[in-house]
C-alpha cells in the first residue's frame, strides 16, 4: 500500500455541527456552511444539551415521572 501524499488535500464527506443554540454556536454556523460548501460536504446538525442545566431534573426525578 502506498503512503498518502502529504501535499494532497483532505476533503471531508460529512461535517457534524453540534449546537446548543448559544451565541458561540450561532457564530460558528456560517463557518460550518462555508466549509461544507467549499468541500461539497454534507452538513449534519446535532442539538446538544447539558445534563447539568439547572432546569433539567435529575435522573431519579425523570424516571419517577415515566
Amino acid at each position: 500500500m502506498k503512503p498518502p501524499d502529504p501535499t494532497s488535500q483532505i476533503a471531508p464527506k460529512k461535517i457534524l455541527f453540534a449546537t446548543d443554540f448559544s451565541p458561540a454556536s450561532e457564530a460558528a454556523l456560517p463557518y460550518a456552511f462555508s466549509l461544507a460548501g467549499h468541500y461539497g460536504s454534507n452538513l449534519c446538525f446535532a442539538h446538544v444539551i447539558s445534563l447539568d442545566y439547572p432546569d433539567f431534573p435529575p435522573p431519579e426525578e425523570r424516571a419517577a415521572k415515566l
